[in-house]
């Protein structure tokens, strides 16, 4: 028999804004994923210049955050 979490099984649903809204500034965050001009491509991008993507993915507990696993590349 499966083990449950209490409450049973939950889905997780993720909806991303189709038109992104420019980035204000308010001293936490310089850029965020998904905000006009930080396309998740573009940090991709621009990661892959120096590493090598492992792995990414959004956690499920927390789905405002994405995370990459990535190695240095030996140049």
């Amino acid at each position: 028999m499966a083990y449950l979490p209490k409450g049973g099984l939950k889905k997780i649903l993720s909806v991303k804004v189709p038109f992104p809204r420019k980035h204000k500034f308010y001293g936490e965050h310089y850029w965020e994923i998904g905000k006009k001009g930080y396309s998740l491509g573009k940090i991709r991008e621009i990661l892959s210049k120096y590493f090598i993507i492992k792995r990414e993915f959004y956690p499920p507990e927390n789905m405002r955050h994405y995370f990459f696993v990535l190695k240095v590349k030996n140049n």
